[in-house]
């Protein structure tokens, strides 16, 4: 049974958007001129990103559910890019997460809000505008530990392949998250 029968579909719009609408803010906290290049590295690793959730996540999981929905609504991207923005994304992982408290379980909310922080995550450190100048990607690294790193105990520190102010907009995301 899928998990998303018990939800609206504004309430499902809400909670698949957002899986993808926290990757895309995070990917673009650096639009400069200068950073133009990375926008296509971050691109690409969220995609893969998505993909591979989809694919690998464990069957009949919501996470995974939300992910395979993000991976088959591609038309809707361009749409959901719209409210990608900073206050937007923020404001409505409360939302998320009250909708998912009222249906599901707390461990289906915990594996959501770590694909919501894996998301950004992976976007903040495909190209390391600070570090690696030679695009020696750490994504790689990111992408073989999927199953471990989509899980553990508690959100993760922020790694040092990013920008300052990617470290900035992971370290809000992980306060909503946790908030």
């Amino acid at each position: 049974m899928s998990h998303f029968k018990k939800f609206t579909p504004e309430e499902t719009d809400l909670i698949v958007s957002l899986a993808y609408r926290a990757g895309y803010w995070i990917s673009h906290v650096e639009d400069l001129d200068k950073t133009k290049r990375d926008d296509k590295w971050e691109a690409a690793a969220m995609d893969k990103a998505i993909r591979r959730i989809a694919r690998q996540h464990l069957r009949g999981s919501f996470a995974g559910e939300v992910m395979t929905k993000v991976d088959k609504g591609r038309i809707h991207w361009t749409s959901w890019q719209v409210k990608a923005k900073e206050p937007h994304v923020l404001g409505d992982i409360q939302k998320a997460k009250d909708i998912i408290l009222k249906h599901l379980s707390k461990k289906e909310l915990k594996n959501y809000k770590q694909v919501l922080w894996y998301m950004g995550l992976v976007v903040a450190q495909a190209f390391g505008e600070d570090e690696d100048p030679d695009q020696e990607m750490h994504f790689n690294n990111v992408m073989k530990g999927i199953k471990e790193a989509l899980f553990p105990a508690k959100l993760a520190a922020t790694p040092e392949n990013m920008s300052t102010n990617e470290k900035e907009a992971l370290k809000k995301l992980r306060a909503a998250l946790k908030g």
